[in-house]
């Protein structure tokens, strides 16, 4: 065969057949069972994804509300372990399992050296403390859930050198005396303990005061070491026996010298002495405000070594009667920093407690507000002192005169007199908030200008008659609200 002109020439295949053997195999498959779901889940999927966990999840109301997020460690401590608040969730359904959380360091937020996170217990370990350096650290705990959800707490650790721990309100070394009848018992607590050093155990301790053997009528009642019980049987002879009360954190060590009087059965002195001054059996903690903010502060329960003394307490708000008052019948304080008014970062109330003994005695307590300034509040006093075209004149307030029938002559005072007359002229009612100590505030009218710079206001006093003329002229407290005047230069 050609075409266009190219020979080709076919190839012969030969082909053959054959056979081949195939053996067959059979077999039976076991009987079926249905998947168990709870040995199923986990077996295909081990780890959470990188980016967040994927829906639907178990767990709800996930927390890592702390207690307390700053700790001061004793750099002197080799090591110390650090408790927190363990995080929190709820298990959106019945039959689901309990939430666990996994924890671990947040390394994005680069941890210090030396810090570690229990996985179990989310408990921080430092060691050794000395590695926190002078700069406060911050160390963030992630909390991870068997559904990969996650939630993170932030806390700041500081080193510093060790504090010894102290008995509060105690003024010196010297703990109030403890008198007692020969045969009686009686139990005697001690005050509560400061120490602001984290992660430490203060033991007490009792020790010969050096006048005689260790008394045997005194002993811890628990183990807590915060109260003794004082038992001398009828042949104890009296007497003053002094004793020494050890307080020990691990690194410094506190003594306390407290004399135990032992009196006759028949006397009468201990009707006639006072134990010590009454306590507050909890340490009273500082309140942090928000300006726009109402919060309140009930005080601890209060505790005299004499138990039948009554005690009173008596509350000086001072500066910060412009935004507290105190309930003395639920022994409450409220707080209301109202926008507006110009605030100081922190007051100190001072509450005193006292007793009804004979030789009646007193401790002072310093109750500390803190309240958080607003930015355009914190930054007007250095935008009004960095303005170069302004002038600035220290200015004041004094009460003239002041009637039970709520009169009031206010005397405004300045390094200029034409100040004082320009802020006189000036002022407005929606400036001025009166207070009387425990009353509500109380409305003031300006009625006139009796002089250049002296002011008539009308009080409107509620139950009148039960303001005395001493509360009137010595506890009368007023706040201007937030006036600055100033001169333009020319």
């Amino acid at each position: 065969m050609t075409v266009n002109g190219l020979a080709f020439t076919p190839t012969i295949n030969t082909c053959s057949s054959s056979s081949i053997t195939v053996t067959d195999y059979s077999s039976s498959l076991p009987a079926t069972s249905p998947i168990i779901q709870n040995q199923f889940e986990g077996q295909y999927s081990s780890s959470c994804s990188i980016n967040s966990a994927l829906a639907p999840n178990d767990y709800t109301d996930v927390s890592s509300t702390q207690q307390a997020k700053t700790f001061i460690l004793a750099i002197e401590s080799t090591s110390l372990t650090i408790a927190i608040t363990r995080f929190t969730a709820s298990k959106l359904f019945v039959s689901g399992a309990d939430p666990v959380f996994t924890y671990q360091l947040d390394t994005y937020y680069q941890p210090p050296n030396g810090v570690t996170v229990n996985p179990v217990t989310g408990d921080i370990a430092v060691s050794p403390v000395s590695a926190l350096g002078a700069i406060p650290q911050q160390v963030v705990i992630e909390g991870k859930l068997q559904d990969c959800q996650t939630i993170n707490a932030k806390f700041i650790i500081i080193g510093e050198p060790n504090t010894a721990p102290q008995f509060q309100g105690i003024a010196g070394s010297t703990l109030p005396d403890v008198a007692i009848v020969q045969g009686d018992v009686a139990s005697h607590q001690f005050p509560h303990i400061i120490d602001p050093n984290a992660a430490q155990s203060i033991v007490i301790a009792l020790i010969d005061g050096g006048r005689n053997a260790y008394p045997r009528f005194i002993d811890f009642a628990d183990s807590s070491h915060m109260v003794v019980t004082i038992s001398p049987i009828t042949s104890t002879p009296v007497g003053s026996y002094p004793v020494q009360v050890q307080l020990n954190d691990g690194i410094t060590t506190t003594l306390y010298n407290m004399n135990i009087m032992i009196l006759e059965v028949n006397s009468t002195s201990k009707f006639q002495m006072n134990l010590g001054p009454p306590i507050f059996t909890q340490m009273l903690e500082a309140v942090n405000l928000k300006i726009g903010n109402i919060a309140t502060y009930a005080l601890p329960q209060q505790q005299d070594p004499d138990e039948e003394d009554q005690i009173s307490i008596d509350v000086q708000l001072k500066e910060a009667i412009c935004f507290a008052q105190y309930d003395k019948a639920a022994k409450l304080f409220i707080f209301k920093p109202e926008r507006g008014i110009e605030f100081s970062n922190s007051y100190n109330i001072s509450i005193i407690l006292a007793d009804n003994n004979i030789n009646p005695k007193s401790r002072l307590y310093k109750l500390e507000i803190k309240i958080e300034l607003e930015q355009d509040q914190s930054s007007n006093e250095t935008e009004v002192l960095n303005t170069k075209n302004i002038k600035t004149y220290k200015s004041g307030i004094r009460i003239v005169k002041i009637s039970r029938s709520g009169q009031l002559q206010l005397k405004i005072t300045s390094s200029q007199n034409y100040i004082a007359e320009a802020i006189a002229n000036t002022l407005k009612e929606s400036q001025l908030k009166v207070f009387v100590p425990e009353k509500s505030q109380i409305s003031a009218k300006i009625e006139n200008l009796q002089e250049e710079n002296i002011l008539s206001i009308k009080l409107d006093f509620k139950n009148r008659e039960k303001i005395s003329a001493g509360m009137v002229s010595d506890l009368i407290n007023l706040v201007i609200r937030n006036w600055t005047i100033y001169k333009q230069k020319s």
